[in-house]
């Protein structure tokens, strides 16, 4: 239960970002221009460029995946991946 209440709680702005989680109504095109959008901030936030953000990175670019990071860190080894981050989004948006 409190796994599920933490995921709910994930930032409204990359809900909104991620495919999984859009509207049913939206078009392929769209749904790519979203996790387009995902990845892009991901990027933005992994400044060494290593494919992972870590908690300290996250704080600025991704603030509430920093907020939750210890539950989107899967595999618990202080940084999490882009497909950690769908994973997250994609199990909360089963919930809706």
């Amino acid at each position: 239960m409190q796994k599920i209440l933490l995921l709910m709680l994930l930032s409204i702005s990359a809900l909104a970002m991620h495919p999984s989680h859009a509207d049913e109504r939206l078009t392929p095109e769209q749904k790519d221009k979203l996790d387009t959008a995902l990845a892009q901030r991901f990027a933005s936030a992994d400044v060494n460029s290593d494919g992972q953000v870590t908690r300290d990175e996250a704080k600025g670019l991704m603030p509430r995946v920093y907020k939750h990071f210890e539950r989107i860190d899967a595999d618990h080894n202080g940084a999490v991946t882009l497909e950690e981050i769908r994973q997250a989004l994609k199990l909360l948006s089963t919930l809706k």
